[in-house]
């Protein structure tokens, strides 16, 4: 029965449905409110799981164009002003922001 609920509600995951329509489906269907319960905890697990994953990404790509703007930026000395801020400001500024949704992607917020 476990792997029935799996199956399903990643089916219906899968189709971007949310928790409403899901609901709604679940009754449909003929699933008592009791069962219903079990099977909206294991789409709301799917669905924090995606998340925390793309806020790994998100996180991982922020933390190199970080680190990348620092290393480029200390490195050129002969370079033009265009250059250098887009290196400090430009690479820096969209990696910090990149950490930071990766951050409220993975804390689920």
């Amino acid at each position: 029965m476990e792997q029935q609920v799996d199956v399903f509600v990643k089916r219906v995951f899968d189709q971007g449905l949310s928790e409403e329509q899901l609901k709604a489906e679940l009754a449909r269907i003929g699933i008592e409110e009791t069962r219903m319960d079990e099977w909206l905890r294991t789409w709301r697990n799917l669905k924090y799981e995606r998340m925390r994953s793309r806020g790994f990404k998100c996180l991982a790509l922020g933390a190199m164009l970080c680190l990348s703007g620092c290393l480029f930026t200390f490195l050129q000395n002969d370079y033009s002003a265009v250059y250098a801020g887009f290196t400090l400001y430009g690479m820096t500024i969209t990696g910090t922001v990149l950490v930071l949704a990766g951050l409220a992607m993975v804390l689920g917020l």
